[in-house]
């Protein structure tokens, strides 16, 4: 009897470090935020980069007070490069040396935007910027480009006037529109270069920053 005890004791430990070991394996781990390990911004995105390791882009848009707590929004951006990218906010809160994320809040998901609207629409999204430009009439040909030749959209803003230019080797659609979804501009753009400067005119080549 005592060797079945021991025996039975020792199955239960062995299938007790087993689950610990599963459990350990499996666990996904939360950065710890301190002083000596990097910032906090550097701890949220590393986080949310292991959250969501098929996004796009993902970076901190905004800072908010709430309390004695700092709260991190930081935008999390799928199909960047595409007819209907989708914006998601992850709210990462910050009190005393340690941040819980919150589950991500829809900002942009709707693919028909600005499409076949009268009164225009409104921007606020580089996102929703993309999805206009592909949307608005008068864009077809732009979404014809999009979808056959799958460039990357680079976009820009300056005031009230969005920017979007559709690149794929150098050539493609530069599209212009105001905050509240009126086309301003399209035009075919060729031998432009990503660089630093914010770059072509409507129908010239030169260098445009991605953001």
């Amino acid at each position: 009897m005592r060797n079945v005890a021991k025996a039975v004791t020792l199955a239960i430990f062995v299938l007790f470090l087993a689950a610990l070991l599963l459990i350990l394996a499996f666990a996904r781990p939360t950065p710890s935020v301190s002083a000596e390990k990097g910032s906090v911004k550097d701890a949220i995105l590393l986080d949310a980069a292991y959250r969501f390791p098929n996004a796009d882009k993902i970076d901190i848009v905004q800072l908010e007070k709430k309390g004695n707590d700092e709260v991190f929004v930081v935008r999390v951006t799928y199909n960047y490069s595409s007819v209907c990218p989708k914006r998601y906010h992850v709210y990462y809160t910050y009190p005393d040396g340690r941040f819980m994320p919150e589950y991500p809040v829809k900002v942009v998901t709707d693919c028909n935007m600005c499409k076949d609207v009268k009164e225009g629409c409104f921007i606020t999204y580089e996102e929703e910027a993309i999805i206009a430009s592909v949307n608005l009439n008068g864009t077809e040909a732009v979404r014809s480009f999009v979808l056959s030749e799958k460039p990357t959209a680079y976009v820009l803003k300056k005031g009230n006037v969005w920017r979007v230019l559709w690149l794929k080797d150098g050539r493609g659609y530069d599209v212009t529109l105001s905050d509240h979804g009126q086309l301003l501009n399209i035009s075919r753009v060729e031998g432009v270069e990503v660089g630093t400067e914010a770059g072509p005119s409507n129908n010239s080549s030169g260098q445009v920053a991605p953001t």
